[in-house]
Formats: structure tokens, C-alpha cells, sequence
């Protein structure tokens, strides 16, 4: 996607990508890569968005200037992955490896006997190139020939949903609310809250964690989220059952997984409670995809007997493909619930702790929108963007984070902190999908369709 002030200065990091794989959608604001030699080294930063956010877009102005389709097999083996990839709109195939380090991915290059020549270009520039367009920092003229004969010459995308409203503005809207507003910077180290416990007939032990007034950055809310599972197991007992909430990209998993890592408990997505008769429909980042009553069912099993059968969701198939047993041990006694939704009043009553993020690339996402617009000559209010790119969020997430016992502002960038970026070598070098297997193993695969607004 281009940005609607689109000109000749235009570089292809001002552009939008949006892709589609399955029932989802990421997004990744320019491009990222790093070149080095003959390696790619590629940032984190791509984050999964609802299926509204690219009509959104789109009716803010962003144009789709380049879409094609890649298809992709792959074999994994450890932290290294090979894939046989295929571009529609170049005809042509491509062998790429990535891995953790220069050193793995060279490695196994040498094994396959593969000795060149790479290629360090991304699909986008090759794909300009192919069209005549002279300089590939700049973007092609807006044309529909950028399309070929292979590509779908329509590209259906969920229109935006605009939230309406009957009130009248007063002073309160033009105040910040905490999961909108930027992280706050200390010049001194804050002292932490410190987590107590006041009566509430309705949860368990008729006690529950006081809130805290303030909200914290994501390695201080780390730190705190852990001293409160401590504080609730020593008043409550075993098991604590946390719930994660926020929009997408937050940084919601992310943190799970921090917690998981430090604590030794299982994280437990919400997607898994996808109901398969709503994302055939393509509803599923609606609150009404979620199968409530089995997820509300699971929490009280393991409340009550420390184990449950939790569904498992196939993305490729859109069905539910069984159940794996899940237990909590005495021993950790802790198990995070994490998805969008999970401080909905009807889920978070069941819970423990809960805990709200926001920020993250969402809040990068705001800023970029008002800068392109802003340098197309247009003002545009955050909550204007809000109501058209995620109208869910402000409609039926946002609200339900104000409760949080813990509130976090995550103002992490992986392309600004690319300590986990792989390493990629891509190839024309024809390689037999058989080949692959003497050394990989698990094969998947995967069709992505990633479009470029401008």
C-alpha cells in the first residue's frame, strides 16, 4: 500500500504491506531488511491485524500499488528452515534458508551444495524491476498494468466499519486515555506499586488484587505481573489463572511468553476457542467467534480439578482438529489465558489477574497513518483513524481494559530492536523438494498474499 500523499520522493519504506495468509491478515510498516553481503537480515515486524484494519486503509486513502501471490513449502528442522517458494507475478521459483545465525544458514547451504548465486533483493523490488520501473527506491506509476494476467484482477478486502456516535464533544474527548496515550518516560526510577488485596463478594475467596492507578512499561509490567501471580498464590492458593487482553500487535503474546519463560506455566490462546462456522465466514475477530461456553467450561475444570481438554484449531482448514489434555501442576500452579478478548466481563470474572497491554507497532501503526496524512496536506483525528482502521478495538476492547488490575504500555519496535532477526539466503538454485528431506523434516505448506498500498 502507498500513502495518499504519493509522489516521485516517495521511497518503498513510506509503503504499507499487508498480507494475507489464510483467514489472516499482518501488516509490516516499509521495508525492513538489512543487507549484508550475500545475507538478509529481516526484523521481526510483521504483527497480525483484523480483518477491517485493510479496508481501513484503503478508505483513508492508501492504494494498492503492487499485490502478487507467493506460495511457500517448507522443512524445519530445529531453528532452521527451508523454503521452496514460488511468485506468481515473476513465474519463478526460489530456494530460501533462514536461520538464527550466519553461521547455521551458511552451513547448511554448503550441505545442499548450494554455492550461489544469491540474490538480496525482496520479491517487491524484483517485481518493479520486471515492470520497467527505473529507480526502485521510488514508487511505479499509479497503473493498473502492475497486475498480470496471473493475479486476481479484483482484490476483495472487508470494508471498514465506522463506529457512529450521538454525543456531543466535550473537554473529556480531547484528553488522552491511557491506551491511546505514549508511554510515560521517567527521569528517575519509579518505585513499583505494590499489589493488595480488597474484598469482592463475587470472586474467589471473596478477595481479589486492588488495581493499580498507574500504567507501566513492559519490563516494569513484567516484573509486576510476576509479583502478582506470587502474591495470589500465596492468598488464594493454587492454581492462578491470568488473562491477557489488548488489540493486535500490543504485544500480548509476547509478554505471555516472558511470564511463561520465568514462572514455567503454559500459555493457552483464545484462538483455539474459535468457533469454525464464523471464520468460514471470515467473523473471527468478532467477541461473537469465541466459544464461550467451552472456554468458560475449561476454566472451571481446571479451577476445580487442575486440567481441561482444550481445543485445537486448524488455520489452514478452519476446523477444530481435536482436543489436547492440559494440566496444571501443583508444582507451578499458574496457567495465562491471552487473546484480544480475554477481559471481556464475561471471561475475566473467572480469572485471577488481569492484565491489559496496548502500544506496540498498533500505536506505531496510528502514528504512521497521521504522518502520511499530514504530508498529504489533510489533518486526521486519532480517534477518525481509530474508527476506521479498528473499529472493533474502540468499540468492544478498549472499554474492557480500564478494569485491569495491571496496565502496560508496551513501546517496544522490533525493527528498532532486531536482536532476533534471521538470517536469509535466497537462491534460483533449483533443489528437489525430496532433497530437502535428508537432513529437515516437517513439511507445511503455506500461501501468502501480500499487497503494497500507496
Amino acid at each position: 500500500l502507498r500513502p495518499p500523499f504519493a509522489s516521485e520522493e516517495i521511497k518503498i519504506d513510506d509503503w504499507i504491506k499487508v498480507m494475507q495468509c489464510g483467514i489472516r491478515y499482518y501488516l509490516s510498516l516499509g521495508d525492513q531488511r538489512i543487507v549484508d553481503k550475500f545475507f538478509i537480515i529481516r526484523p521481526k515486524a510483521e504483527f497480525e491485524v483484523g480483518r477491517t484494519t485493510l479496508g481501513g486503509l484503503l478508505a483513508l486513502g492508501y492504494s494498492v500499488v503492487v499485490s502478487f501471490k507467493r506460495t511457500s513449502r517448507t522443512v524445519k528442522r530445529d531453528q532452521l528452515l527451508i523454503a521452496a517458494e514460488t511468485i506468481d507475478s515473476l513465474n519463478e521459483s526460489f530456494l530460501v534458508l533462514k536461520g538464527p545465525s550466519r553461521k547455521i544458514v551458511a552451513a547448511e547451504a554448503s550441505n545442499l551444495g548450494i554455492k550461489g548465486p544469491w540474490i538480496t533483493k525482496s520479491y517487491l523490488e524484483m517485481i518493479l524491476e520486471s515492470k520497467g520501473v527505473p529507480r526502485v527506491n521510488t514508487p511505479p506509476p499509479v497503473s493498473s498494468t502492475l497486475l498480470t494476467d496471473s493475479q486476481e484482477k479484483k482484490i476483495a478486502v472487508p470494508k471498514p466499519i465506522r463506529v457512529l456516535t450521538d454525543r456531543v464533544a466535550n473537554l473529556d474527548d480531547f484528553v488522552q486515555p491511557w491506551t491511546r496515550s505514549p508511554p510515560k518516560k521517567f527521569d528517575q526510577e519509579p518505585s513499583l506499586g505494590k499489589w493488595q488485596f480488597i474484598p469482592d463478594s463475587s470472586s474467589r475467596g471473596n478477595i481479589q488484587l486492588a488495581p493499580l492507578p498507574d500504567s507501566y512499561d513492559l519490563d516494569r509490567g513484567l516484573l509486576l505481573s510476576v509479583q502478582a501471580i506470587q502474591a495470589v498464590l500465596e492468598t488464594k492458593g493454587f492454581p492462578v489463572i491470568v488473562g491477557i487482553g489488548g488489540p493486535s500487535g500490543s504485544g500480548k503474546t509476547s509478554l505471555a511468553q516472558k511470564m511463561a519463560n520465568i514462572i514455567g506455566c503454559e500459555v493457552i490462546s483464545l484462538e483455539s476457542y474459535y468457533k469454525p462456522e464464523q471464520v468460514r465466514d471470515y467473523k473471527y475477530d468478532e467477541y461473537s467467534s469465541l466459544d464461550i461456553a467451552l472456554l468458560t467450561k475449561n476454566i472451571k475444570e481446571i479451577r476445580n480439578t487442575h486440567k481441561a481438554k482444550v481445543p485445537c484449531f486448524d488455520f489452514e482448514k478452519f476446523k477444530r482438529n481435536g482436543f489436547k489434555e492440559f494440566q496444571v501442576s501443583e508444582e507451578c500452579g499458574v496457567v495465562i489465558f491471552e487473546g484480544v478478548y480475554t477481559l471481556h466481563p464475561a471471561i475475566r470474572k473467572s480469572l485471577d489477574l488481569w492484565i491489559a497491554v496496548v502500544g506496540g507497532v498498533h500505536s506505531h501503526l496510528i502514528a504512521r497513518i497521521q504522518r502520511d496524512k499530514n504530508r498529504a496536506g489533510f489533518s486526521i483525528s486519532q480517534n477518525e483513524i481509530m474508527t476506521t482502521v479498528f473499529p472493533l478495538f474502540q468499540q468492544y476492547i478498549e472499554p474492557h481494559l480500564v478494569d485491569a488490575h495491571l496496565k502496560i504500555q508496551n513501546d517496544f519496535d522490533p525493527v528498532l530492536s532486531p536482536e532476533s532477526s534471521p538470517f536469509v539466503l535466497k537462491s534460483t538454485k533449483q533443489v528437489s523438494y525430496a532433497a530437502l528431506f535428508v537432513t529437515l523434516h516437517v513439511s507445511i505448506g503455506l500461501s501468502f498474499f501480500p499487497f503494497y498500498l500507496f
